[in-house]
């Protein structure tokens, strides 16, 4: 069942919170995904960690642990760097 589809199923049936919910299971069930409501698997962990010494500089701490994929491992780093410029040009100007 695709989304609109369940979303006027919901509205048919009175549009209530409960009907949302039967009709996202129904089309969950449909497409035959899990609807357990066990807990999500952690696949990869991404920690970044800042510190500003005490000349002012801005030191990053960028961990990616798990199952993380080498595009996702450079995403973050690129993250990384776009955060250090600007917690670096946010320390200049408030000095």
């Amino acid at each position: 069942m695709r989304r609109d589809k369940a979303a006027k199923e919901a509205l048919d049936n009175g549009g209530s919170k409960r009907a949302f919910r039967k009709a996202a299971q129904k089309a969950k069930e449909k497409h035959g995904r899990s609807v357990s409501n066990s807990k999500p698997i952690r696949i990869f962990t991404v920690i970044l960690t800042a510190e500003k010494e005490l000349d002012a500089t801005i030191t990053l701490k960028p961990e990616v642990t798990g199952e993380a994929s080498a595009e996702v491992k450079a995403r973050f780093d690129s993250f990384c760097e776009d955060v250090k410029s600007l917690l670096s040009s946010a320390s200049a100007t408030s000095s």
